[in-house]
């Protein structure tokens, strides 16, 4: 069972009146950690392929099994991401999490570090779903397939769309018209190619 495997085990749950606290299964790190150190132990472990395709997969089959049942995390991060010296990883920290078809209970703010949130969110779309996991979740998996590093590390929510937008272009309307910031329609939008910035600088994501 994929939610047994990937979510670490609750082995403890002490309640008080100001918090609950949940006592889980130890893990060895978190990615942080080993993106942090590139000395770390389970980093040299790390650095063949076949075991970072074994955390690739098991985490796309976690936030898979996530979303079938429903789930957004919306704080995707490698800090909530623990790996085991086994190999074995598991999701942590659901605080933010809630049922995505719920559109009442989503907000726009105080959701995903920054690093990893995805434009939608950063323009203020209040009715996002399961893709700004899976925008995080790519860049996870950019991080562990290079240098441990984001591809976007601007310290402000105008700063991160301006770098990304300069990356992969900026979103249009569904049906190919020019988008005004924030008044998103409710059929969505798409990545207009086009305008993909073509100066010298570096594609993270090539």
């Amino acid at each position: 069972d994929v939610y047994k495997r990937q979510v670490p085990e609750c082995l403890l749950v002490k309640e008080s009146f100001a918090a609950v606290t949940l006592y889980t299964e130890l893990m060895d790190a978190d990615l942080h950690a080993l993106f942090d150190d590139k000395q770390h132990p389970l980093m040299l472990d790390l650095l063949d392929t076949p075991s970072r395709d074994a955390l690739a997969y098991q985490m796309v089959s976690a936030v898979r099994h996530m979303h079938t049942a429903g789930v957004i995390h919306r704080d995707l991060k490698p800090q909530n991401i623990l790996v085991r010296c086994d190999g074995s990883l598991k999701l942590c920290d659901f605080g933010l999490s809630r049922i995505w078809h719920s559109a009442a209970s989503l907000t726009p703010d105080t959701v995903v570090t920054i690093w990893w949130r995805a434009y939608e969110v950063l323009l203020g779309y209040s009715d996002y779903g399961p893709p700004i996991d899976v925008w995080a979740l790519g860049i996870i998996l950019k991080q562990l397939y290079t240098d441990g590093t984001a591809p976007w590390r601007n310290s402000s929510e105008i700063g991160m769309l301006f770098d990304i937008f300069s990356a992969i272009g900026t979103p249009v309307e569904a049906n190919g018209s020019k988008n005004e910031p924030g008044l998103f329609e409710e059929s969505g939008f798409r990545i207009d190619k086009s305008r993909v910035d073509d100066s010298n600088e570096p594609n993270p994501f090539v």
